[in-house]
């Protein structure tokens, strides 16, 4: 269709609905907008122009992250079933994979063809891997209401409180029983400037997709002719900026330049070949475009232009609220690693692959030093915090990668800690916190501070720590449990110049009930060892002493929690290391012996 530049007048005075058999979307407008001033226009022609050369050079994909939110009147929540709006996740899974492929014309799929102006428009979706707290989620909610069905003039405000994530982190689609004949309508973004463009993006709490759940996906409830996905595909082209294909007007505008002008909707559901005599002029109908009102089976086109509009609303709708969802963190494409990470600080390296460190003010931050923890190794890392009433607090954080803790129900993290105050009444802190996703958000784990973290307990200038001067933090991760990305922070937050040293950091998987209780502590001749487990383990049993030389090592095996005696009478007096290990978990615990 022509794209006549005066009719960017239509920009502040198209119709605030779109009301058909099939389909109800709306717009937002300003009330009493002035009509733009040539000047305006013209402007608007130079951003239009810059928009088309960068999208000329735009090549990204898109990724758009998506929640379902299944609104149903099912009584105790059973899924599934003849008639049942509470809907499979194998019904939803299908919708997603119809929107990827007609999105992305997808060879080998109904979403392909062969048209000269069918385009892939590079936007991708995504079922949410992250809720708005960064934990892991399916992307899918479900919400039971008492309501048969909602209305979508009187109820569409209390359909969506139901349920609702920010519309600037994912696009909300929500799938229930709409009063007839609607089967799906979306909220128009706003484009200041692009032509047909609403002024506003409307209210945050609405912004989304409504899809009957009779029309949604290809499989379960999902009914001839609108059984193929292609509802959804229709409603977000319009939440992207798309108007129908005969300009919701006899032979009327939609703004793109390749799609075949048409006097009006084509309902036809059998696919024949149609035309149109706009300005007299017999044209074939774009019958398999997914803006028409054809059935699903007839759609498979997105044109070139259709394309580039929608890209345009992404960058440019009002306050950029369609093109934050592309940061939003929802899907996250980070790499991922396994949970069991250990840092040991002996091969050299300052950190292993995946890890970093974030120090923001580029000065003192953590690096490799010695001696290692109890003598037991040769390395580790520490950092001397500055110190003066002037400086600014710094923050210094050893990052881990993305880890997977999907199979680890009872994550920990073990680290070995030596500190020493520049003065003893007065520390710094280091603290472990998460984060979950790609968002930077951080949860506190630990805080470590004062006589905590004042290991030494002793004043010097530089503090080079013995072996009775690190002590040992073994630190729940509960929150992580299960979540497939998780980030784990060490952070030395200071100003008060205390120097900190870390080793052997470990995450692990550990079982919920070794705890050992080593008594009495100080021993003199003998020490019991009470170690309280679940199920059945070999459970194996050492001592070290402060130069990392084992003293002892036995294994025995039991079934259930149990007290092993150890004699001690032929050990030196000072500090040792016990270590109790299972076949998922070891423990550990500082063991002094006095004489």
């Amino acid at each position: 269709m022509r794209f006549f530049y005066a009719l960017l007048f239509l920009a502040f005075s198209i119709s605030e609905t779109f009301a058909q058999r099939q389909c109800a979307s709306t717009s937002y407008q300003e009330n009493n907008r002035p009509l733009p001033t040539q000047e305006q226009i013209d402007q608007q022609l130079r951003t239009i122009r810059k928009r088309r050369a960068a999208l000329d050079n735009d090549t990204m994909e898109y990724v758009i992250p998506v929640v379902v939110h299944v609104i149903h009147n099912t009584k105790g929540n059973l899924i599934g079933g003849v008639n049942n709006r509470n809907i499979t996740d194998e019904q939803i899974h299908s919708q997603i994979a119809v929107l990827n492929e007609d999105y992305g014309k997808l060879p080998g799929t109904r979403g392909y063809n062969t048209d000269p102006v069918g385009a892939d428009t590079r936007i991708h979706f995504c079922l949410a891997q992250f809720d708005p707290e960064g934990r892991s989620t399916t992307g899918i909610i479900r919400v039971f209401s008492e309501k048969a069905s909602f209305d979508y003039n009187m109820d569409d405000a209390q359909l969506k409180k139901l349920s609702y994530w920010p519309s600037d982190q994912y696009l909300n689609i929500w799938v229930t029983n709409i009063t007839d004949p609607i089967i799906g309508y979306a909220q128009f973004p706003g484009g200041y400037g692009l032509p047909g463009a609403s002024s506003s993006d409307g209210p945050a709490a609405t912004d989304g997709v409504v899809i009957d759940y009779k029309t949604f996906g290809t499989l379960g409830t999902a009914r001839k002719p609108y059984h193929l996905g292609r509802t959804a595909t229709h409603e977000i082209g319009h939440w992207l900026g798309l108007i129908h294909i005969w300009g919701d007007q006899y032979c009327g505008d939609d703004y793109v330049s390749d799609t075949p002008t048409q006097e009006d909707k084509d309902e036809d559901t059998l696919c024949n070949e149609r035309f149109s005599y706009c300005n007299n002029q017999k044209t074939p109908r774009m019958f398999q475009n997914y803006l028409d009102y054809t059935g699903d089976k007839c759609m498979n086109i997105f044109t070139q232009g259709q394309k580039e509009r929608m890209r345009s609303f992404i960058n440019a709708s009002d306050n950029a609220r369609r093109k934050s969802l592309l940061l939003s963190g929802g899907c996250c494409n980070l790499p991922s690693y396994p949970f069991a990470q250990t840092l040991d600080f002996e091969s050299g390296a300052i950190l292993p692959e995946g890890w970093s460190i974030s120090n923001p003010d580029h000065s003192n931050t953590w690096t490799l030093n010695s001696p290692g923890a109890y003598e037991q190794s040769s390395g580790c890392i520490s950092i001397q915090n500055k110190y003066g009433a002037s400086e600014l607090q710094t923050y210094d954080a050893i990052v881990s990668p993305s880890l997977d803790f999907s199979g680890n129900d009872h994550p920990y993290i073990f680290f070995d800690l030596a500190g020493s105050a520049n003065t003893l009444d007065k520390t710094d802190s280091i603290v472990v916190e998460i984060s979950f996703g790609c968002l930077n958000k951080k949860y506190l784990v630990k805080k470590i501070y004062g006589a905590e973290l004042n290991t030494a307990r002793k004043n010097t200038s530089i503090f080079i720590p013995e072996p009775d001067d690190w002590t040992s933090f073994d630190v729940p991760l509960e929150a992580a449990a299960g979540q497939k990305r998780v980030r784990v922070y060490i952070t030395s937050y200071g100003k008060a110049g205390t120097t900190i040293y870390l080793d052997n950091i470990k995450i692990y998987k550990a079982s919920p009930a070794l705890i050992i209780n080593p008594y009495p502590n100080p021993a003199t001749d003998a020490l019991s060892i009470e170690v309280i487990m679940e199920g059945e383990s070999n459970v194996q049993f050492e001592l070290y002493n402060t130069l990392g030389q084992k003293i002892f090592s036995g294994t025995k095996f039991e079934k259930t929690s149990f007290t092993h005696q150890l004699t001690t009478s032929s050990l030196q007096s000072g500090i040792y290391i016990l270590v109790v290990s299972t076949a998922n978990q070891t423990a550990s615990k500082k063991i002094i012996i006095t004489r």
